[in-house]
């Protein structure tokens, strides 16, 4: 298999599988974790954020998506889960 094509193929394995609903909400949870709806420079803790947000932007670039749509993505999750989500927020935060 060609470099290229392992591109291309990967691009479309994240295409296929994020293009389920259940894909959808694993992705804005992945996100979410990644935090990707929060700034990465925190005293004491950028490092850390850096590395969390690094991965949640190598999806992204491999997806092709632009901010917009991580963030529509992270609205869908915020509204699907509701209260599951501020249980999630107080817990992890």
């Amino acid at each position: 298999m060609r470099i290229p094509s392992i591109f291309t193929q990967r691009r479309r394995d994240f295409q296929s599988v994020f293009s389920t609903e259940e894909g959808k909400r694993v992705l804005a949870h992945i996100y979410k974790m990644c935090g990707m709806n929060r700034q990465v420079f925190s005293p004491g803790e950028t490092e850390f954020n850096a590395g969390k947000h690094r991965i949640g932007q190598g999806i992204q670039s491999i997806l092709a998506q632009d901010e917009a749509s991580v963030m529509e993505t992270l609205k869908g999750l915020r509204e699907s889960e509701g209260s599951l989500t501020k249980a999630y927020d107080l817990y992890n935060n």
